[in-house]
């Protein structure tokens, strides 16, 4: 092998630098004299490499304590978030449930949010769509139903077809009662 060769294993590299003529190159300096100081490549001394890397971990440090309390943030912005969801999903999927019976709720999580409004719907249920039946024999009852559907006190239905010629027939049988009892 000779010098401008390159080695091709650990054994022919270790036969490369024996058989390197000494420049000084690869001399290293005498470890226990106390004047020499280590050195790195660029010239600086050992304290200042480690100064350098203490300030950067440091400086690491600090921004990974910042991204941990963004990353916190964000969670709880995110679980709030999904909170809100859940309450709108269970106040469109339940009608009977209000602003006032969410505020009831003191879970957090969606589920757990889903699972009480399915609960509250069981316990107040309401026919959606369907109304309810009026009772015709009572006029107080019925003044009572016709407020409830509209609170402000303004209820004026409009007539319905065929509802003149039920009252004209209420009539003449009304008529003819009053004159099977005076006969």
């Amino acid at each position: 092998m000779t010098l401008n060769e390159e080695p091709k294993n650990a054994a022919d590299t270790a036969k490369a630098e024996e058989a390197k003529p000494e420049t000084g190159e690869n001399k290293l300096p005498a470890q226990d004299s106390p004047q020499t100081e280590d050195k790195t490549d660029t010239g600086r001394t050992a304290d200042d490499e480690l100064a350098k890397w203490k300030a950067m971990s440091r400086k690491n440090e600090k921004q990974a304590e910042a991204n941990l309390k963004q990353v916190q943030q964000v969670q709880a912005e995110l679980a709030q978030a999904r909170a809100d969801n859940a309450r709108l999903t269970a106040k469109n999927k339940y009608p009977q449930i209000s602003d006032e019976a969410l505020t009831l709720c003191d879970k957090t999580d969606p589920d757990e949010i889903a699972a009480w409004a399915e609960q509250y719907a069981k316990l107040n249920p309401i026919n959606a769509g369907v109304p309810a039946p009026k009772p015709k024999s009572d006029p107080l009852a019925r003044k009572t139903l016709d407020l409830a559907e509209n609170p402000q006190g303004e209820f004026n239905p409009k007539p319905k077809r065929g509802d003149a010629y039920k009252r004209s027939q209420e009539r003449q049988n009304a008529r003819r009662r009053n004159r099977n009892k005076t006969n």
